[in-house]
């Protein structure tokens, strides 16, 4: 288990503002913004074949720093960051994973991203199976840049040398 606790003042962030929706957007020097959070995680060896992890991070932030003016990009951070992850590693090599993480931005609603994969850990030839936002959620990773939705990647990988 692992927890840290973290500050950070910072000091001439560049941002786009503007006085209302009606101006322009004017790249800014901000001094004044102070982000404080958490980070956790607990990793849990069920079995020998199994585990499981949990992580959370919590981020706040003081903008002081606007004076009044509206932000481009220092209100896109996420407040809540958490994810569920379980690994499985039955005979033969192969291992199936899930994950499912929880993520809430700076007064938004909180959305869930779950993704699966089956992959061959050894061998010369490796199959894999990638499953990712099988619940299908659409979400911004960064400001106005659309992930895409529920999708499914196979493939085999070719090992064609062998290590000594």
């Amino acid at each position: 288990m692992t927890l840290t606790a973290f500050y950070s003042p910072q000091k001439d962030t560049i941002d786009y503002t503007r006085a209302s929706s009606a101006d322009p957007w004017q790249a800014s020097n901000l001094s004044g913004l102070h982000f404080m959070g958490t980070e956790s995680a607990l990793d849990w060896r069920v079995s020998h074949t199994s585990q499981i992890k949990f992580s959370w991070t919590f981020l706040a932030g003081a903008q002081s720093a606007l004076h009044g003016l509206e932000s481009e990009y220092v209100f896109n951070y996420p407040v809540n960051n958490a994810r569920a992850e379980w690994g499985w590693t039955p005979a033969h090599s192969l291992m199936l994973e899930s994950r499912l993480g929880v993520v809430q931005r700076y007064q938004q609603t909180a959305y869930p991203v779950w993704s699966e994969s089956l992959t061959r850990q050894t061998g010369r030839i490796r199959p894999y199976l990638q499953m990712t936002n099988l619940s299908n959620t659409g979400y911004d990773e960064i400001l106005n840049v659309r992930m895409p939705g529920r999708s499914i990647v196979g493939g085999l990988e070719f090992e064609l040398s062998h290590k000594q």
